[in-house]
């Protein structure tokens, strides 16, 4: 009987010449590779246009309330801002006083804006209660140029918003910039690379596959059961008090909930000894994926060369976007409660559309510096995976990896990451139904719970989609579009084990990133506070700054070991379909994994293997596997 996997498509048929990745390669979507060309090229006009229209001053200096720049041009001398008004009104100043005397006025408009009768008068008429036309001298601190007022009572009633302690943060980050760069970075790759390390560990692989699906399956049953309990209670209090003390519906849901988390407790239970088999399969990809990771080290320093070309890229968009918000007039305003006229500013008419545009610019080139070093990484993995000789690979093969990427699949990566990209509208979507709920009670709630579902959902399926295709694209050289169509095909046709291996990949990936974002933390934390003294207001700032790099980096890491998992499956799948058990290219260590699994398999079934465990790769009759065992 043939195999429903003839659905999805005939197994794949191996060359006769056939050794590994494909050698004679062609150049790959090409066309995205020219729309996203094109993009930079209609940034670079607008941001050209920005900076041949906008003053930069105008943002990188306090503005006083006549639209003057502080510290340029005639007000050179005086490059801070102290406000006279509580409205946010302020003029430039030489310097922000750093003591407290009320006797004193600090600082008033220009005189042509305050009354004749006022000019000589007293100083409450001036002042008015922080409503006039001057302020009195208050202990401040230079904030990038404002001065922000050191009493809280004062600063309080300011309509301008303020940061009191942005200067000593900011202070605190460049003085430990040094421990930033090594513990956020360094220590990241180096704790990331012992990880993956620690991943050759048989006993590890099976601790922390076991331990996760363990863990979830007693959390489940915990919160089950303590929702059941609350339930009981609520029972017994409403016997007590009568049957309208409280609403049966609630008590009902309550019942119907902890039952459901319950039973999805054991049936993940159930599901997690039913495919003891997939999950032995599953540690040996990650096993092996690890081993590639481990034998070229270098893949692990990918990540820096991302964070740098991400870096430069975002500077330049930076500096456009900011001349794009200094491309403003300022327009004279006079309202009926004012005291005098001021400058207000005003942005250009096609500020949103040019924002939106820049906007996409960098969502879609962050997702390409991503898609690239996955690119590379599939590239790298599927030539060491198709390598008989596995002990004596390097990180030779990841520089030649960089070469043919760059060379032949730069277009593969352009469109990966342009589909990737498709889950910012839904996003988008989320942050307005956000905002929207309150106004729509329990039914917003629920629509927003959905909402979140269905993007969580369709962004997991397109990323599996994209690096099925960068993996296929690797070992073949096909465009994005017919290696996805493909890898998908040869995906469907194990579907039952590779689900099993996608959640297990998706958990040792999880905790790996809790792992070395935490570990970091806490080994900066030790480092900052023996190096804390007098001259650093705390380690707050920078550990918020270590925090960051270090998830984002540990995040980078995560994606291209996941992309070698994935690689490692595409191309064990492949290698199944394409030779017989004694020509295949799975490493002695991956077999000893498929003997495993294939044994608690047999376990499982008392020796007569099922048709679901068969389905997915070839049909019975299919000359290329001779036994059940083939399978593994």
């Amino acid at each position: 009987m043939e195999s429903d996997g003839k659905d999805y498509g005939e197994p794949i048929q191996a060359g006769h010449d056939f050794d590994g990745p494909v050698k004679n390669r062609r150049c790959t979507d090409l066309l995205w590779l020219g729309l996203l060309l094109v993009v930079w090229i209609c940034m670079t006009v607008i941001g050209k246009q920005a900076v041949d229209n906008g003053d930069i001053d105008l943002i990188l200096h306090p503005v006083d309330y006549q639209g003057r720049s502080c510290g340029v041009g005639d007000y050179e001398d005086k490059p801070d801002l102290y406000y006279v008004r509580f409205d946010g009104t302020g003029v430039c100043v030489e310097s922000c006083p750093q003591t407290t005397d009320t006797s004193v006025i600090y600082a008033c408009v220009d005189d042509s804006d305050i009354p004749s009768y006022l000019i000589n008068g007293s100083m409450d008429g001036l002042v008015n209660n922080g409503y006039g036309y001057c302020m009195v001298q208050y202990a401040t601190s230079d904030a990038v140029g404002y001065c922000i007022f050191s009493d809280s009572s004062i600063s309080s009633q300011f309509s301008v918003s303020s940061i009191e302690y942005l200067e000593d943060y900011l202070q605190d980050i460049y003085d430990a910039r040094w421990y930033i760069i090594g513990l956020g970075f360094g220590l990241t790759l180096v704790l990331s690379y012992v990880f993956v390390l620690l991943l050759h560990v048989k006993a590890l692989i099976f601790l922390l596959i076991w331990g996760a699906i363990w863990a979830v399956f007693l959390v489940l049953l915990a919160v089950g059961a303590s929702v059941l309990v609350k339930a009981e209670q609520e029972e017994t209090v409403r016997g007590r008090h009568g049957p309208n003390y409280t609403d049966q519906s609630e008590a009902v849901t309550t019942w119907a909930l902890g039952a459901a988390l319950v039973a999805a407790a054991l049936l993940w239970a159930c599901y997690a000894l039913a495919a003891r088999s997939s999950v032995r399969l599953a540690a040996g990809i990650v096993h092996e994926a690890a081993a590639a990771v481990a034998h070229m080290p270098l893949l692990l320093c990918l990540p820096l060369f991302q964070i740098a070309g991400w870096v430069v890229f975002v500077a330049v968009w930076a500096a456009y976007l900011l001349f794009l918000l200094a491309s403003g007039d300022f327009e004279t305003v006079e309202s009926a409660g004012d005291l005098f006229s001021h400058e207000a500013y005003q942005l250009p008419a096609d500020v949103v559309p040019k924002g939106v545009f820049l906007g996409a610019a960098l969502f879609w080139t962050s997702a390409f510096v991503v898609g690239l070093g996955l690119m590379m990484t599939a590239q790298a993995t599927a030539q060491w995976y198709f390598t008989r000789d596995k002990q004596h690979t390097h990180s030779g093969l990841v520089c030649g990896a960089v070469g043919r990427t760059l060379c032949h699949h730069v277009g593969t990566a352009a469109f990966g990451s342009l589909f990737l990209s498709l889950t910012a509208p839904f996003r988008w979507l989320l942050v307005f139904i956000d905002r929207q709920v309150t106004k729509c009670g329990s039914v917003g709630k629920v629509l927003k719970c959905c909402c979140c579902l269905c993007t969580c959902c369709i962004e997991r399926c397109l990323n599996y989609l994209s690096k099925g295709a960068y993996a296929h694209t690797a070992i073949f050289s096909h465009d994005f579009l017919q290696g996805g169509r493909e890898a998908f095909n040869l995906v469907a046709r194990n579907v039952a084990r590779v689900t099993a291996v996608s959640v297990v990949c998706d958990y040792i990936l999880l905790i790996m990133v809790g792992v070395v974002t935490a570990s970091v933390t806490a080994l900066s934390y030790a480092v900052l506070m023996s190096q804390l003294d007098g001259d650093w207001a705390s380690v707050g700032a920078p550990m918020v700054v270590i925090l960051g790099i270090s998830l984002f980096v540990a995040w980078l890491t995560v994606e291209l070991l996941g992309m070698a998992m994935t690689t490692v499956q595409i191309a064990y799948l492949a290698d199944m379909e394409m030779f017989r058990p004694g020509d295949r290219f799975v490493s002695k260590d991956l077999k000893q994994y498929m003997d495993d699994a294939h044994r608690f398999h047999l376990e499982s079934t008392k020796g007569e293997a099922s048709n679901d465990e068969t389905q997915g790769f070839a049909s019975r009759d299919q000359p290329t596997y001779q036994s059940a065992a083939d399978v593994y």
